[in-house]
Parts: structure tokens; sequence; C-alpha cells
């Protein structure tokens, strides 16, 4: 799966090497960064996240991301909506494995 940046109308993310793995993960991960949007709510971000995760599936990628800022919770059941299941407590980590 690529690494750089996704765009969908006024959200964006970008997907990242996650560098704490060890080489012979790398390849088979990715780090999903700040998902954000302008207008949230609309669902742009969601709409994102979807074509992301149909990526993922693709590639047979998994990805992982920490959620932070914001009401952790909140976005840790958006997440969930799209197959990520916490694998830390704290900070949130979450991971989508194909």
């Amino acid at each position: 799966m690529p690494v750089g940046p996704r765009k969908h109308a006024k959200a964006s993310a970008r997907i990242a090497v996650p560098r704490a793995l060890p080489m012979g993960l790398r390849a088979q991960m990715r780090e999903l960064v700040a998902v954000k949007s302008a207008n949230p709510g609309n669902g742009e971000a969601d709409a994102l996240l979807g074509t992301i995760c149909m990526e993922a599936d693709r590639t047979r990628t998994a990805l992982l991301l920490t959620v932070d800022g914001g009401d952790v919770g909140r976005l840790a059941r958006w997440y969930q909506r799209h197959g990520f299941a916490p694998i830390q407590a704290t900070p949130l980590l979450m991971a989508r494995f194909v």
C-alpha cells in the first residue's frame, strides 16, 4: 500500500510506514496518521476512511493508528465501525487486520 496523503472532498489523512516496527513487518503494515475533516459530521472523513480500508484490504495491508485528542471514546467507536480493534489502552492504539 503506497504511503502519502489521501483526500476526499475536504477530508484528509496520511498513510505512513510505522517506523517502530521491525523491518520484516513494515511491508505488511501502514500507520494511519491524522484523519481530519474541515466539515466534521458530513460523512467526508467516513468516506475517506472507507476508501483507505478498501485499499488496505485489496493490498492485504494491516492498518495501525493512535486515537488521541478530542473525544477518544467517540473516535474509537468510529474506527471500530470501520473494522479497527483496540490493541493497547494507554495511549489508545487500534489496528485493522486483513
